[in-house]
């Protein structure tokens, strides 16, 4: 018996050796040590996405380095979640940026030290490992905003990321095993083996358009209860780290993003949904020629053959808002959203389950609430996000103040300056027009790929873009340039070793054709983060 068990670990275990001693493979840990300038560092690891998606599908972390030992005077603070967390489409504007420029204005006493370690198309399979290395790092508060790629996101139930049916005990297995040399060599040899046509490229959201889920799929079961797992463990990450724990709920796009993909309920008949059609048909005929009572009625009677069907429910509510009918508003969107077959927004369900884990010494931040206060009739919408789940600046500033006020609570910070507003937040991340129209133009390129083009409200999403771009200047136009250096300038003058404000620095001299000036910025910026 003994030797049934040490044969084969001992085999593991020289192989193992062997392929480190070769330099096979790669770490896995988020963060890594490094010494930048002889002074101990933690850099973010580059590798990080590769053990969830692969080298090729994998995205990168936002660029760190932070000092092993945190300063004494310093207040650590990491920004853990997905891509709304990390600032796409333009993280130098997003969550954790705008963190650090409030609080630095609010507290112009202190030192913060925002960490931005979200990460675009990851959920709390990935969260969970990435958290448990940050903890290293000894943080002082841990921000936590996810919950909108969980279904497909990695062992989501509509995912192209590993198996999407496979017990949370499995996944954490398989993902502990592929974080030794022996695993990841496994794990390429059946790569190889099983090499599809595809282009193993990341492709955006294009990539989920055959993974439908209705809303009462019992798949969805095993996501909500592994997301609420994952939560308490990253949570209990952050306790046994000493940090302070600020979780916060996940605004969507409501009003403005019509569903990607509607399904009906399986058990409808074939002329149930004749039926269905001919009031769906008739209520959409009715709401283009502005007739929103008469498209009500129709979607009324749609409604009682079968309400599961998103694109109905975002409608009605379409027609509700026309109707100033209050009521109804609220309930046709949250509906809408929760029943998209292509789930890439947070549901109802999620943030029932955040607000269940923000108890006791962890602190709720009511992300949601907030936009929704923040917006008109309480329903957000493209005021505050480009598209479905991405904020503008002033989506990022109104989410950032919610957490920023519970930061401060937690850490018992006294009341130094007011909060900052807007513009001051923009002159201190030295945010232009040429920045607004930088962003909106990468949406639009975004929005002309499915899933965008299947949306019910497709053009009307394009159109209002299109003319807000072309309210702005020339993003490369004299003036426009002239006017980014001047507001990137005035910042570095007053914060002169921020490396996001040089990278920023340096990109306006390269589009001004000023080499030399773009050089120079760009090495200061990797002074500060090599």
């Amino acid at each position: 018996m003994t030797a049934l068990i040490g044969v084969p670990l001992l085999f593991f275990g020289l192989l193992e050796l062997g392929l480190r001693l070769a330099g096979f493979g790669y770490p896995t840990g988020f963060l890594l040590k490094s010494s930048d300038h002889g002074e101990k560092t933690f850099v973010q690891n580059n590798r990080f996405g590769w053990r969830f998606f692969g080298p090729r599908m994998a995205r990168q972390p936002y660029a760190t380095s932070i000092p092993r030992a945190k300063p004494p005077d310093t207040i650590r603070i990491f920004v853990l979640g997905e891509s709304a967390a990390y600032g796409d489409p333009q993280p130098r504007f997003g969550l954790p940026r705008m963190l650090e420029a409030m609080l630095e204005l609010r507290h112009p006493d202190r030192k913060f030290e925002v960490v931005n370690a979200a990460m675009t198309a990851i959920n709390s399979h990935v969260i969970l490992p990435l958290a448990r290395d940050c903890a290293k790092a000894r943080a002082d508060v841990w921000v936590i905003y996810m919950g909108n790629n969980e279904v497909v996101g990695p062992f989501g139930a509509g995912t192209v990321f590993g198996n999407q049916t496979t017990p949370l005990p499995l996944i954490r297995a398989g993902l502990a095993l592929k974080a030794t040399r022996t695993g990841q060599l496994f794990d390429a040899v059946r790569g190889a083996a099983h090499k599809t046509t595809g282009s193993g490229e990341w492709e955006g959201m294009r990539m989920f358009v055959q993974y439908k889920l209705a809303g009462s799929d019992p798949r969805l079961v095993a996501v909500y209860e592994n997301f609420g797992q994952n939560l308490k463990d990253i949570i209990a990450a952050g306790r046994n780290s000493d940090a302070k724990i600020v979780l916060s709920t996940v605004a969507v796009n409501l009003k403005d993003c019509a569903p990607f993909a509607s399904l009906h309920r399986a058990d409808l008949s074939e002329s149930q949904q004749s039926d269905w059609q001919h009031f769906f048909d008739a209520g959409a005929k009715a709401q283009a020629g502005g007739d929103f009572r008469q498209a009500s009625t129709d979607y009324d009677q749609a409604e009682q053959i079968d309400e599961s069907f998103a694109e109905l429910r975002f409608r009605r509510g379409q027609c509700a808002l026309a109707l100033n009918d209050g009521g109804a508003v609220q309930k046709e969107f949250v509906a809408a959203r929760d029943l998209d077959a292509l789930r890439f927004r947070c549901d109802s369900r999620l943030n029932e389950i955040i607000r269940q884990q923000a108890a006791g010494d962890v602190t709720l931040a009511d992300g949601e609430r907030a936009l929704a206060e923040a917006s008109p009739n309480g329903i957000p919408g493209a005021e505050l996000f480009y598209e479905h789940v991405h904020l503008t600046f002033l989506g990022n500033y109104v989410l950032t103040r919610a957490l920023a006020e519970k930061v401060e609570q937690t850490l018992t910070l006294p009341e130094s300056a007011p909060w900052p507003d807007t513009a001051e937040c923009a002159q201190r991340l030295g945010h232009t027009p040429r920045d607004t129209l930088l962003g909106l133009s990468d949406i639009l390129g975004r929005l002309t790929d499915v899933p965008f083009t299947f949306q019910a409200n497709h053009d009307e999403q394009m159109r209002r873009l299109t003319e807000a771009a072309r309210g702005l200047p020339p993003a490369n136009s004299a003036g426009a340039l002239r006017a980014a250096q001047s507001a990137a300038e005035a910042a570095l003058a007053r914060w002169p070793d921020d490396a996001m404000l040089l990278e920023q620095l340096g990109e306006i001299k390269q589009a001004q054709g000023d080499y030399a000036g773009a050089l120079a910025a760009a090495q200061r910026a990797l002074d500060q983060v090599p």
